[in-house]
């Protein structure tokens, strides 16, 4: 029955009354995601005579009812028993819920008040979702009855059929095989290959397959020109192992009119299914992306990764239609996303785009609707690039007769060994051959692509090279230098550096790297940024003339050298030996964290040098300073010994902060020009200048001599104590003011003399001048 809302004309039709009979099985609950229907259970109670309403009362699709089954029915069909027509509903959509997959089983028309049934392929069903298509508002209809058809399960033997291998380069090819039949329960497959007819190699299994499953698997680092033999190999539950029969392909190299697929397929959001299908060369399968209602307009991306020299298009065919209206297509080249396209689209035919030729690792493609209201799903059927030129690149390596790096003849093009001007390219679509830098290499660039899995050798040789970009295989160093000028990047690959020197310039990155450092020595030239590099290293020195950037804390296994650098950024865990032999570390804020459980050491070697901030963290040992260090950021320590006894520590900076209530500093000058913080008391048991202080802030304990040459009023509040136990002089040279906080002698042996007059500020900012115990000797000078 159909009742109107807005004309309140009813219409009366007959209705059918029935009983389902026991081999169709009725859903076990409901769900109404829009909450549009009324009386839901009614439509699954073996009734004909009581039934769901929808109320959606809109345009087009109604909202969906589902209906669920706790344990999944076997089922190749379903029934169902609806109002229908009179101008108003012109057809149904039906989908079932098969192996976890939403399918459309059904989208048209019904007979009116009457059991009508929908056949599917065969599967266990667990879901079904049900809604009208609207051509008139003002009316409810009704769905009286939905049930599906429990199907015995008779298990027999998987069938498939081995398909021609497509996708076929120099060093790939795609298998494909079709699942005919699964026999009446969930297959496994898998395929067999290998250079001869027995084979050999397998590919992992693929669960959970059901009829009309589309099997497919791309191989790569194939061989040029060796054939390859495979068949499908399937089971089921009756255990018995199924193999097809055996075909063959033989990679070969493709030209620029070849449309070819993706290596690997990213669904970062997880809300496509059936990925491969989109680069599976069949136009009868497709990725979908279901997009819910009230989702935004834009769908998920998929995105597609080959590493191509000289792309020049992008292809695709997807679903179009009144509620899908546009696509997105970008490319991923040097280092960021750029469009090549967005718009409108034929359904199920091709669009090509192209673009100026570009290097490129990966491509991404979404869809939008125009609507928000309406549930849908976007299918992607293919995706392809087109290919690199079918001439092989210069300078790439091809590895055709030996290993030697040298050898003209294992390089492509026609202009032999790449030299200083050039970038050698490693490349699996052209060669995996293991290369030995036989020779001292000059070169502009290293290029070492993704699909490369070799191994690159250093010889007994040096190595320059203005760039080295490394995304796969592995490099693996011997005990002679490398220089790489311009960038270091190891991206998802293997990089065994050099026992001597690797010498880096400008920016170093490594992105989840196997790097390991071989005891040797990464010597930092230039301003240089290191970026998500390795945790560790082994020796490191500063040698840039310029700032060193650390965006994450870099970890010095053993010994670091600062011989030359404007300014540090960032944290560096030591655990070693440190050497300064700077002079001046400009606006650095960096740390440098002693830490581990060896003894250290800190010197100048025989000179002074300067630190910025440093931190002490260790778990044993002692840290030894020695020579004259400057130290302009901060003093901090948390664990572990430290001896000044032998060193004269500088404070030097605009702005300082102390916190270590151990160390007893032998020599201490104050020379920051700026404030001076003590989280804690500081301790000089031997003598203290301070020059140009600005204002102290906590508690300075000293026990030898006491000199000032600060002749600026301050507004510090701190205190200086004189505590010695031995004779104490205090001494302000050139007229300076000792105004850096209280003065007071607290002793309990030996006097305090007056060196020279002393000028104190006692009444702008308060300073006093306090004897709590001891004695002191105005030695002839005056206090003023």
């Amino acid at each position: 029955m159909k009742k109107t809302i807005l004309l309140l004309l009813i219409l009366i039709h007959t209705i059918a009354f029935s009983t389902l009979s026991a081999d169709w099985e009725v859903a076990d609950s409901h769900s109404d995601p829009e909450n549009k229907w009324t009386t839901e259970a009614n439509s699954y109670d073996n009734s004909n005579s009581t039934y769901a309403s929808d109320t959606s009362n809109r345009m087009g699709y109604g909202a969906f009812l589902h209906l669920v089954y706790n344990t999944p029915i076997n089922s190749d069909k379903l029934r169902i028993n609806a109002d229908f027509g009179f101008g108003i509903v012109d057809k149904v959509n039906v989908w079932i819920k098969r192996n976890g997959i939403w399918i459309n089983v059904f989208d048209g028309a019904v007979t009116n008040n009457s059991d009508t049934e929908i056949t599917f392929t065969e599967g266990p069903v667990s879901e079904v979702k049900y809604r009208f298509n609207y051509v008139a508002t003002g009316y409810h209809f009704w769905l009286y009855e939905l049930g599906i058809y429990r199907k015995a399960i008779v298990i027999t033997d998987p069938v498939a059929s081995i398909q021609p291998a497509t996708s076929i380069e120099s060093h790939q090819g795609m298998l494909h095989a079709d699942l005919t039949s699964d026999g009446g329960s969930p297959v496994k497959a898998r395929f067999e290959y290998g250079a001869t007819a027995s084979l050999g190699s397998q590919t992992d299994w693929i669960e959970g397959l059901y009829t009309g499953a589309k099997i497919n698997h791309l191989l790569l680092n194939l061989a040029l020109g060796q054939k390859i033999y495979y068949r499908l190999e399937i089971q089921n539950s009756n255990e018995n192992v199924i193999r097809t029969n055996i075909l063959d392909f033989t990679p070969a190299v493709v030209d620029t009119s070849t449309w070819i697929s993706a290596h690997s397929i990213e669904n970062s959001s997880g809300n496509w299914d059936n990925i491969s299908y989109s680069m599976d060369d069949n136009t009868t399968t497709f990725a979908s992306n279901y997009h819910d209602i009230g989702a935004p307009v834009w769908g998920d991306y998929l995105t597609f990764h080959r590493d191509l020299t000289s792309a020049t298009g992008i292809r695709i065919m997807a679903k179009k239609d009144v509620n899908i209206t546009e696509v997105d297509i970008d490319i991923y080249t040097n280092g960021s996303w750029v469009d090549v396209y967005q718009g409108d689209f034929t359904h199920a035919q091709y669009l090509e785009k192209y673009f100026e030729a570009s290097s490129i690792t990966k491509a991404r493609v979404r869809f939008r609707t125009a609507t928000t209201g309406t549930g849908l799903s976007f299918e992607l059927i293919e995706f392809d690039f087109t290919a690199d030129p079918s001439v092989t690149p210069e300078y790439t390596w091809l590895g055709t007769a030996d290993s030697d790096f040298d050898n003209p003849a294992n390089w492509g093009g026609t202009s032999g060994v790449p030299g200083s001007t050039q970038t050698a390219i490693f490349s699996g679509v052209y060669s995996v051959v293991d290369c030995t830098l036989n020779v001292s290499s000059t070169l502009d660039k290293i290029w070492i692509k993704s699909d490369y899995t070799g191994t690159i050798t250093q010889g007994a040789n040096t190595i320059s090279v203005n760039y080295w970009d490394q995304f796969g295989g592995s490099f693996v160093s011997s005990n002679n230098n490398i220089s790489i000028l311009n960038g270091l990047t190891v991206d998802n690959s293997n990089f065994t550096t050099t026992t001597g020197t690797l010498a880096v310039n400008t920016k170093v990155t490594f992105n989840n790297a196997n790097f390991v450092h071989n005891n040797g020595l990464l010597k930092i030239n230039s301003g240089t940024t290191l970026d998500t590099f390795p945790s560790e290293f082994y020796n490191v020195e500063f040698s840039t003339g310029g700032n060193v950037t650390l965006n994450s804390k870099l970890i010095v296994k053993n010994d670091l050298k600062m011989k030359s650098y404007n300014a540090l950024f960032g944290d560096l865990e030591l655990h070693g030996d440190l050497e300064t032999l700077e002079l001046s570390t400009s606006s650095s804020s960096g740390t440098v964290i002693f830490a581990g459980s060896e003894d250290q050491i800190v010197s100048a070697n025989g000179n002074y040098g300067h630190l910025a901030k440093v931190e002490f963290d260790k778990d044993a040992g002692k840290v030894t300073f020695l020579d004259k260090i400057h130290i302009k950021g901060g003093w901090k320590r948390l664990r572990g010994e430290i001896d000044v006894s032998n060193a004269t520590i500088q404070i030097q900076s605009a702005s300082l902060t102390f916190s270590d209530t151990y160390t007893h500093f032998s020599t201490l000058i104050i020379a920051t020009g700026g404030n001076l913080t003590l989280e804690t008391p500081m301790y000089v048991d031997g003598d203290c200048t301070i020059s140009g202080l600005n204002a102290l802030s906590g508690n300075l304990h000293v026990r030898g001599n006491l000199t000032s040459t600060n002749t600026g009023l301050s507004t510090s509040k701190g205190q200086i104590i004189l505590d010695g136990t031995q004779d104490q002089t205090i001494s302000a040279s050139n007229n300076a003011l000792l105004s850096n906080g209280d003065v007071i002698i607290n002793k309990v042996s030996g006097k305090v003399f007056l060196a020279t007059d002393l000028k104190l500020d006692y009444g702008v900012y308060g300073h006093d001048f306090i004897i709590e115990s001891g004695e002191l000797d105005l030695n002839g000078h005056n206090i003023d």
